[in-house]
């Protein structure tokens, strides 16, 4: 079903933001849905360990593990729920 589709990722969207604010919040900066097709390494919201901790993060909300080859910095929240499908 279509609908049922958009509704999962738009409930997706909105997990990946919140997960990405929690680490944000240290530096006072938040992420909204107009951001999801920045990359948030090559933008400067995340430095490497940010980046890595984002990541985890995912991983273990999903219960999913991404490749090597598919995480680069210039990822975006769009790209990462492309990777969750």
């Amino acid at each position: 079903n279509k609908e049922k589709s958009i509704i999962k990722t738009k409930k997706k969207i909105d997990e990946v933001i919140l997960i990405a604010n929690k680490i944000l919040k240290k530096y006072k900066k938040k992420l909204t849905k107009k951001d999801i097709n920045i990359s948030l390494y090559n933008a400067g919201y995340f430095d490497s360990l940010d980046f890595i901790t984002f990541i985890s993060l995912i991983e273990k909300k999903f219960k999913i593990k991404f490749k090597i080859a598919d995480l680069d910095v210039s990822l975006s929240v769009i790209k990462i729920i492309k990777l969750l499908k």
